[in-house]
């Protein structure tokens, strides 16, 4: 997204010339998503998501391939890592879907 200001500034002598136009390019969380990784895929009884946008992400949420949410351990290890306990989940195809408020990531993990 790009955002255009211009400024007006009022002096000690009460002049109050308008800036140039300015340009500003912003970064949007929902391309920060994108930089999100998931392993192993397939993998067993734990996955990792990495990457620096989790440090936005409001919820963590897996589901089966009819929908049903499912209830997992997530922990969070930092600011760039986040661990998913899937012990209790059956060998089959799964969907972990990354929520920051604004935009969202969907994974389809397999567990083996």
């Amino acid at each position: 997204d790009k955002l255009f200001f211009r400024v007006k500034a009022f002096n000690a002598t009460g002049d109050s010339p308008y800036s140039e136009i300015a340009e500003f390019v912003v970064s949007s969380t929902s391309n920060l998503l994108e930089s999100v990784n998931l392993y192993p895929n397939p993998g067993n009884n734990l996955v990792r998501l990495q990457g620096v946008a989790l440090n936005e992400i409001s919820s963590v949420e897996i589901s089966d391939m009819t929908g049903k949410s499912l209830t997992v351990d997530v922990s969070r290890e930092n600011k760039t890592n986040y661990v998913i306990d899937t012990s209790s989940l059956e060998s089959g195809i799964y969907l972990i879907r990354l929520q920051n408020g604004r935009a969202n990531k969907t994974f389809r993990w397999v567990k083996k």
